[in-house]
């Protein structure tokens, strides 16, 4: 289930033909490289980040299999050479990446649900976005 949401995912980025040839579940050599400056830019990741069990809590009843909002982060690196491409050419990929995905049916059968994007890293050649993207998963 895990594995297929994130297929799924990078497959609706591929769709934005910035991102085709440069999007990933991995990101990246061996090396630490926690603020993403050796990676070149743009990219994207997907990365799986956790679940919750949604059911209600009722005494007594148990479901089984719980009901699953599984999240998903998708971190979007986008280069900064100036302002006038960060506004017209950078920041509209990342609206065009939550719109590839947003409403998208995921493998659960439920569909993806952007919550929100928030900048991680802000480096002096690149700024990195992390959006969130949450999807049901009943079974």
């Amino acid at each position: 289930m895990y594995s297929s949401n994130a297929t799924s995912l990078l497959g609706l980025i591929r769709t934005n033909p910035a991102l085709a040839s440069v999007t990933g579940l991995a990101l990246g050599g061996r090396g630490d490289d926690a603020g993403l400056v050796d990676v070149p830019v743009p990219f994207a990741w997907v990365t799986f980040i956790g679940d919750e069990n949604t059911d209600p809590k009722k005494e007594g009843i148990v479901a089984n299999p719980p009901t699953l909002l599984l999240k998903y982060a998708v971190i979007i690196g986008i280069p900064y050479t100036s302002e006038e491409d960060l506004l017209t050419v950078q920041y509209p990929l990342l609206r065009a990446v939550c719109l590839s995905i947003n409403g998208q049916q995921s493998p659960t059968g439920s569909r993806w649900r952007y919550i929100g994007t928030r900048p991680p890293a802000i480096n002096p050649d690149r700024q990195v976005f992390s959006q969130l993207y949450t999807t049901i998963a009943s079974s």
